[in-house]
């Protein structure tokens, strides 16, 4: 017969092996697309889990557990990451999610995460880079009407040397 001890040990050595793949990966790539990939599909399930566990009148508590546990883990990882105003920012709504978590500890570890965003600035800044781009975007209309211009102006003095005028 299985005691609790035999059921948990594998549970434990498999959130330690994640925790080392995991922790390697934002130790070695902490800007890299896999990491933002990975982070993003983690918390998705474990909003995605903790949606089918509130909707199930059985529901499988380990498996929910382990959810909250990876949950944690990311989440603490991703405060430690340089740029965690850019990965907090793309996996904004899956962050916000979690502060509805049932598990206090994941509400609060995901609010830490998004407390590290400035949203005002980074609105600022997107309204500054929108304006910039409007502008950049009618010099680039003038500077091809002027092309043209130059075009057209450069066929007609081919035009005239030709003719010898």
């Amino acid at each position: 017969s299985e005691t609790s001890e035999d059921v948990a040990a594998p549970r434990t050595n498999g959130l330690k092996i994640f925790h080392a793949c995991f922790g390697g990966l934002c130790t070695s790539q902490p800007t890299g697309s896999l990491l933002l990939s990975l982070t993003e599909t983690l918390l998705r399930e474990a909003v995605d889990g903790a949606a089918q566990t509130a909707s199930m009148k059985e529901h499988n508590s380990e498996d929910a557990s382990v959810d909250v546990e990876v949950a944690l883990f990311v989440c603490e990882s991703i405060r430690k990451l340089p740029n965690i105003e850019q990965v907090a920012i793309k996996l904004f709504p899956w962050l916000c999610k979690l502060t509805r978590s049932d598990s206090a500890a994941l509400r609060t570890e995901a609010g830490t995460v998004l407390s590290s965003v400035d949203l005002v600035r980074v609105i600022e800044e997107a309204k500054a880079a929108e304006e910039r781009a409007v502008i950049a975007e009618v010099k680039c209309e003038r500077l091809r009407a002027e092309v043209d211009k130059l075009k057209d102006e450069n066929e007609e003095l081919k035009r005239q040397a030709m003719l010898g005028i």
